[in-house]
């Protein structure tokens, strides 16, 4: 098994039914399997995909909604497959880019997570879509999704000849794992319910000694992430995946730092909600 694509659904079974088809569609001979993580849909996600794909997928349901990352882990003790895709139900592929996903991992062992480039349902650049690692600096007086500048001198060579451009992090949205780099580097941490978990994951690739990069020469549809925040309810939680963050990977202090300088503004942002 080549690749085992872990998709998310919590009350989304029409988004994901297309998500699966664009899958099989672009498939092309490639060996993959399928897993779907109902995150306790409250609708009849499970009876509708169950219905319209069968045995071509298989479904795993979850108790409870312990939110992405547990989700993910989830489809993890059924994935077989030696790369592992995990890919949002609001994502479509409309080309075959599995061959390329390949491809550039064989380019180098090093190499642990790889992305396709992520455009709108208009065709432009998602943002947010990949970055460097969040610091005090970049946050309050830089930008946090900022062009990523060449860490390695292969890069530049890999750029032109790959379109491989390595980078900090990148979206949980659409993120490929090599199978060998996941049991270095661990699961997905449960403890994010939802925000930074695929930056954390990158992280501890990083750590580990292997490369993140964006493979700019494919691309897929995200029809999500178009605004970071949606509700007061999601910038709470980004706020404290945020700093969940900062402690668990900088410490305390910087997490501490980060609630002070951040408070005016959140202030701001709960008196105007």
């Amino acid at each position: 098994m080549t690749f085992s694509l872990i998709v998310i659904n919590h009350n989304t079974a029409s988004l994901t039914a297309d998500c699966v088809r664009s899958i099989f569609t672009h498939q092309h001979e490639m060996a993959l399997e399928v897993i779907v993580v109902d995150n306790a849909s409250t609708d009849d996600s499970v009876v509708l995909l169950n219905q319209e794909f069968g045995r071509q997928i298989k479904i795993i349901k979850s108790p409870s909604n312990q939110g992405f990352a547990a989700a993910n882990n989830l489809g993890l003790k059924e994935a077989k497959g030696e790369y592992l895709f995990f890919l949002n139900s609001d994502t479509l592929i409309k080309r075959n880019i599995f061959v390329p996903l390949v491809a550039a991992f064989t380019t180098d062992s090093t190499i642990g997570i790889i992305a396709p480039a992520l455009l709108t349902a208009e065709g432009k650049k998602q943002l947010y879509a990949y970055g460097d690692f969040p610091r005090l600096g970049r946050l309050f007086f830089g930008k946090f999704s900022a062009p990523i500048t060449i860490q390695e001198k292969k890069t530049a060579s890999l750029i032109s000849a790959g379109g491989l451009r390595f980078v900090d992090w990148v979206s949980g949205a659409a993120l490929v794992m090599r199978r060998e780099a996941l049991k270095l580097v661990g699961d997905w941490d449960p403890k994010f319910f939802m925000y930074f978990e695929d930056v954390d994951l990158c992280w501890r690739a990083k750590q580990n000694g292997y490369g993140v990069a964006v493979l700019t020469t494919i691309n897929l549809t995200h029809l999500g992430g178009k605004s970071l925040f949606t509700s007061w309810s999601r910038k709470k939680l980004y706020y404290e995946s945020q700093e969940y963050f900062f402690r668990k990977n900088y410490g305390p202090r910087q997490a501490l730092l980060l609630k002070i300088l951040r408070w005016p503004y959140q202030t701001w942002i709960w008196l105007n909600n």
